[in-house]
């Protein structure tokens, strides 16, 4: 697909793009239209192989020697956005009626969307629990009081104007999973997927943002927030008020201590700490 077949854009395009799809910087998807935020954003795009074209805002110097697509606009997501509106009116996808299991257990203060949502056997949903459209909760899944599963994620510099357009993003919430109070897991504005593996433990107050990927069998302890896109592992343990950065990836049965702050990948089996963290002890016969 070419930009400039697809829609009319208020920018300029400065190289037309070959694309396939829509998607954030730290998204999987390849050959893919990027909006760009900031020059350390531009820095990351650049140097990525997947990503085929840039949509960037007319205060960043127009990038040189490159064969991406480059597209500037005033307001970079929104016209992203507006590309990919066109593409899903092009693929004429109907939303299908919300199916939930009649073995399910719904709180009446609970509230479920009446489109693209399916619910599996034996799913507990409690009191004042939200689920948004594109959601999937496999079988024998807990959500916990006040949590939201398909909540919208702010971009970088909101504009009104959004309320335009809808996150085309989904969740998957494997079998088995437990959910507590107060957890917020985010779909993403583009045509991804956050997932949360089978039989994973998400403490209180967590928030799983867009994108972002949980692996089988993974305990995230209260107030521990995944960044966008970000990967955890499978078996992995992410401590109490930990902050896994955008785009990072976590390997297979990690730890990562209290309080740390992930901003490089990490290898299978490797434990992570940071400052704070080191000094734990303290927290000995409090937490276990």
């Amino acid at each position: 697909m070419i930009v400039s077949e697809i829609v009319e854009l208020e920018g300029e395009i400065i190289h037309d793009s070959i694309f396939l799809s829509v998607g954030h910087l730290h998204s999987r998807n390849k050959k893919r239209l990027v909006p760009i935020n900031s020059c350390h954003d531009l820095k990351l795009a650049m140097t990525s192989d997947t990503i085929a074209g840039l949509i960037i805002p007319e205060e960043i110097p127009v990038p040189k020697n490159t064969k991406k697509g480059i597209i500037i606009a005033s307001n970079p997501m929104m016209a992203a956005l507006k590309i990919q509106k066109k593409l899903i009116q092009n693929s004429c996808i109907n939303k299908q009626p919300t199916k939930i299991h009649p073995s399910v257990y719904v709180h009446p203060s609970a509230i479920i969307s009446d489109k693209d949502v399916v619910i599996e056997k034996n799913v507990k949903i409690n009191e004042h629990v939200i689920i948004s459209e594109g959601s999937v909760i496999e079988r024998n899944t807990i959500i916990g009081p006040n949590t939201i599963v398909g909540s919208i994620s702010k971009p970088v510099n909101p504009d009104p104007a959004l309320s335009n357009y809808n996150p085309s993003g989904s969740v998957l919430v494997k079998q088995g999973v437990v959910i507590h109070a107060h957890c917020c897991i985010e779909k993403s504005w583009f045509q991804d997927t956050t997932i949360i593996g089978q039989r994973c433990h998400i403490d209180n107050l967590v928030t799983i943002n867009q994108g972002a990927v949980v692996g089988d069998f993974s305990l995230i302890t209260a107030n521990s927030q995944i960044g966008d896109y970000a990967i955890i592992g499978m078996d992995c343990w992410v401590g109490l008020r930990s902050i896994i950065h955008p785009g990072v990836s976590i390997g297979d049965s990690c730890y990562v201590t209290l309080g740390s702050r992930v901003t490089k990948d990490i290898a299978h089996g490797m434990v992570v700490k940071d400052n704070w963290a080191i000094k734990r002890e303290r927290f000995k016969g409090v937490i276990t």
